[in-house]
């Protein structure tokens, strides 16, 4: 018996009923760990954040690695720009990324594992020693009895809550993968935090309210927060852009890692609305962001904000002075600008 209740179960990797994959060494992200002998041939089924990390480490211990996605591009929720970015360095390193490109079936010959693709140049069939499939993870729902407690829930949502994560029974709330579309560790920590106020504390914790960013750790890593540029143009009038090479800064230049980049998405009065970093350390400087979205500080407020010297975090300040700059007028940007060459 009780009176207040959290469901917390999680999700599972989704493994789709393809014809032949009984015939195949089958993994997930759960079980790949457990392998004792690396593949020589893998193939990576689905081009998202869990199969870039391990299709991209798995190349590096010295697999021979085959990615099959759907989409035109892998990481198919990222920045298009970011996308390209790892997919080239993916591509260096000996990564082979078949692109709008569906796996139809598994066959075994000679007790050799062929995976049997199908794109618009045809049919193909690939030899493979092993297969992550990573296309997603579904939550888990059964076994528990939800039904009977007044508890709905979806195949693919899980748990259906409100927006104070509460189930429809009102006394039950859910957290994490298996209530919620952010899967990450982070995320289900926020939930959790905020169920304890609202369960046992009377509080209000919104989970629309919650800013939640996301980071893909493959080499560059790739980061974001909040809307794209055109997400937000959906939703927003004035929304602009700012790009940040990270050729224009110092450190990424002294650490040989300019293979990226900074953008910063803002709408009225340097309200930032969404950012994607592409750098071998996106995942540590996305914070700052997250921060300054949370506490609506403007990219106006970030230049004026005395960051450490050289650092790659420096790529936002430069953002928040590239937006002080748009407000100048002509004739001030002109005097600025001749001042500057007379300095040189």
């Amino acid at each position: 018996k009780f009176r207040k209740a959290v469901i917390a179960s999680g999700a599972s990797p989704f493994v789709p009923p393809i014809e032949g994959i009984d015939q195949v060494n089958v993994l997930t992200n759960e079980t790949i760990f457990n392998l004792t002998e690396l593949p020589k041939k893998l193939i990576v089924v689905g081009g998202g954040p869990i199969g870039m990390e391990i299709a991209q480490s798995f190349a590096r211990l010295g697999s021979e690695v085959t990615v099959i996605e759907k989409g035109v591009q892998i990481l198919g929720r990222s920045d298009r720009q970011a996308s390209e970015v790892l997919a080239d360095q993916l591509r260096k390193e000996g990564l082979d990324l078949r692109l709008e490109t569906s796996l139809t079936k598994f066959s075994t010959e000679n007790g050799v594992s062929i995976a049997h693709i199908e794109s618009e140049s045809g049919k193909k069939e690939i030899e493979t020693d092993a297969v992550l499939m990573s296309i997603g993870r579904k939550p888990n729902i059964t076994g528990m009895g939800l039904d009977k407690a007044g508890v709905k829930t979806d195949p693919h949502e899980g748990v259906l809550i409100d927006d104070f994560f509460r189930s429809t029974n009102k006394n039950v709330f859910a957290a994490g993968d298996v209530a919620s579309s952010y899967q990450f560790t982070h995320a289900a920590d926020a939930m959790a935090r905020a169920v304890i106020v609202n369960a046992f504390y009377f509080g209000r914790a919104r989970h629309s309210k919650l800013i939640i960013p996301w980071s893909t750790y493959t080499s560059p890593e790739i980061a974001g927060v909040g809307l794209t540029l055109e997400e937000a143009e959906k939703q927003f009038d004035h929304v602009k852009q700012i790009e940040i090479p990270f050729t224009e800064v110092d450190r990424a230049i002294l650490d040989c890692e300019t293979n990226g980049f900074m953008k910063v998405v803002y709408g009225k009065k340097g309200k930032i609305l969404g950012a994607t970093i592409v750098s071998e350390h996106a995942g540590n400087m996305i914070g700052e962001v997250v921060m300054a979205m949370q506490h609506n500080i403007t990219l106006g407020d970030i230049s004026a904000i005395v960051h450490p010297y050289p650092t790659q975090g420096e790529a936002l300040k430069k953002a928040g002075d590239a937006y002080k700059r748009t407000l100048l007028s002509p004739g001030t940007a002109g005097i600025l600008k001749w001042i500057m060459r007379r300095g040189k």
